[in-house]
Formats: C-alpha cells, sequence, structure tokens
C-alpha cells in the first residue's frame, strides 16, 4: 500500500507518520468527511494497533470503528480544535436525537422545539466566548434564560436532558389540569396514529393508538418512579 493508492481512495492530509484520512465527496451524509488517522510504514497501514497491507481491509476496519463510537467520526478529527468538535456534538444531538430545528434570530443561530402549544425550547452556542477547550450554551424555555460552560458531550447531555424534562414537567401540571376536568368519555378507537419508521417507504408506520399512547406513558412513570 502506497501513497497513491491512499489518494485513489480518500482526500490524505498529513505525512506518512501521521495521516489523516477523509471520504470523497458524495461517499459521506455529515461533517466533513474525516474517517480516521493512520500510519504508513513499510507498505502497511497501521490503525488502531493493527496494521493492513490492502485498502479493503483498511477501510472495513474504519466503517467498524466508526459503527462503535458513541458520536459522528467525524468529531473525532485531531485537526480540528475540541470546542468545535464538541459544537458539533452538540448539534448533532439537537438535531438527529431530539429533533430541534435550527433558526436565525438576529443573526445567532438557535435549535428551536415547541414543547407543548405554548412553550418554546431552545438553545444556542454563544461563539463570542468559545475556548479552545469550552463552549457556552445558552438555554431559554418557560419565560427563564440562563447559560452553561460545557467541556465536553457528556455534561452537554446532561444539561440538555434536564432542561427539557424540567420544560415538560412544568408542563404537565396543566396538561394534568386539563385531563381532570375533561369529560370521562372513552377514546375513539379510531384514531389513525403513526411513528417513523425509515423500513417503510414513506418513513412512518401505522400503529395503535391507545397500546402506543399506554407504553410512552408507562415509560415514562417507570422513570419518575426511581
Amino acid at each position: 500500500m502506497t501513497r497513491k493508492d491512499l489518494q485513489e481512495k480518500y482526500n490524505i492530509i498529513g505525512d506518512n507518520n501521521d495521516i489523516s484520512l477523509y471520504r470523497k465527496q458524495g461517499e459521506y451524509d455529515y461533517g466533513y468527511g474525516y474517517c480516521g488517522n493512520i500510519q504508513l510504514k513499510n507498505g502497511k497501514a497501521l490503525f488502531s494497533g493493527n496494521s493492513y497491507k490492502d485498502i479493503d481491509s483498511l477501510d472495513n476496519a474504519l466503517c467498524e470503528w466508526e459503527k462503535s463510537l458513541p458520536w459522528p467520526v467525524d468529531t473525532y478529527n485531531p485537526m480540528i480544535i475540541k470546542s468545535a468538535n464538541l459544537e458539533s456534538r452538540i448539534i448533532w444531538y439537537l438535531t438527529k436525537k431530539l429533533g430541534f430545528k435550527q433558526s436565525m434570530e438576529k443573526w445567532q443561530i438557535r435549535y428551536v422545539k415547541n414543547i407543548g402549544p405554548s412553550c418554546q425550547l431552545y438553545f444556542e452556542i454563544d461563539r463570542r466566548k468559545m475556548s479552545e477547550d469550552t463552549i457556552t450554551l445558552i438555554t431559554s424555555y418557560g419565560g427563564m434564560y440562563f447559560t452553561q460552560e460545557i467541556n465536553n458531550a457528556d455534561s452537554a447531555v446532561a444539561v440538555i436532558s434536564a432542561i427539557v424534562r424540567e420544560s415538560i414537567f412544568q408542563m404537565s401540571s396543566d396538561m394534568v389540569n386539563t385531563l381532570s376536568i375533561l369529560p370521562d368519555t372513552d377514546v375513539p378507537s379510531d384514531i389513525e396514529a403513526f411513528v417513523e419508521d425509515q423500513s417503510t417507504i414513506l418513513g412512518f408506520k401505522k400503529v395503535d393508538f391507545k397500546t402506543t399512547m399506554i407504553a410512552l406513558l408507562e415509560k415514562e412513570l417507570k422513570k419518575l418512579k426511581a
């Protein structure tokens, strides 16, 4: 294996002692296509403690490594400063995992989600206060506004989870009060409910409304009792 062989498969940066590999345009759907760092020595690629003599075996190892990661592989790029990779992880978590939508507000990028009919929750990264290792996360919900300095993705997830749960709990008392004054009638059995399912053509599948709601409520109730 030579640098020329690598260049046929990847875009590469660096010398043989430390080569950053990037997938070519169209072969990735997030970030910059980073897929790993290797060393090239005596015609073999050294990656994660193992050596590979051909491109296919190396690429399989890179793909398996990517699958094992808790965050998008692009956020492990050592050529990007820690705070930028951390920002990418937070944005990925908010948009891909929690379904927040990107919104522009007075030249600031916010990640917004409606929690119930009258409560909007948003997160914003204050780039004016970014350092090499930390970022400042701005949050607004239920009429409150505060900031939190973050230095790793796990703490970011903890902060975001706590805030999302708190905003939902704030709304829950109104929900319970509203349900308590509704007439005691049966839920119609002909309600059509759908959930996301990427295995289907349209990306959704039809489910039984009552069964689905009961399962979701029991799951959350179990968490509250823990």
